[in-house]
């Protein structure tokens, strides 16, 4: 990752948009990139993409994600594949508070209620690339197992105390 920052330009998030023909949310497995949600350009589905800035070549700008891991692609169209690289924008997760205002979305909730992707930058649209509501039902798990596992912290943090104050009295 260090190798990479050193080799890219500091870009802000509208040059990055404007360079990308589709970016999107997704979960990323080897060359197949599952969308969930689009953020600019048209797609839906499973696409196949290249991660690395030219083929068949290492370079220090490839981006290397861990496999079956949720990833925010920004990605171009170069002769007919999609291309991403380490100095494009992708990175790992959903897209980030700085994205999220960018594309005109308010919050995390915002992002799965939008109904759609975004047709232009910086703009709203009704372009195709929603999972039918499960990143919806994705959220609510994880919320709910934040807090259930919060829940179960508290609970053995309080008995650490009793313990702890029953040993020194």
């Amino acid at each position: 990752a260090s190798l990479a920052a050193a080799s890219c330009l500091a870009e802000s998030i509208s040059e990055r948009a404007q360079r990308a023909d589709l970016i999107a949310y997704g979960r990323l497995n080897g060359d197949r990139f599952e969308i969930r949600q689009v953020l600019k350009g048209s797609a839906s589905g499973t696409i196949q993409v290249r991660l690395q800035a030219e083929k068949g070549v290492v370079t220090s700008v490839d981006y290397m994600p861990a496999d079956g891991t949720d990833q925010t692609l920004y990605l171009r169209l170069e002769n007919g594949e999609y291309v991403t690289d380490a100095c494009s924008g992708s990175h790992t997760g959903m897209p980030d508070a700085e994205e999220r205002a960018f594309f005109g979305l308010s919050d995390e909730a915002a992002f799965w209620t939008m109904g759609g992707g975004v047709d232009e930058v910086g703009g709203s649209g009704s372009g195709s690339g929603t999972d039918s509501g499960t990143g919806s039902a994705s959220v609510q798990t994880t919320g709910l197992l934040l807090a259930v596992s919060a829940l179960g912290i508290g609970a053995l943090g309080l008995v650490a105390v009793r313990r702890l104050a029953r040993n020194t009295a």
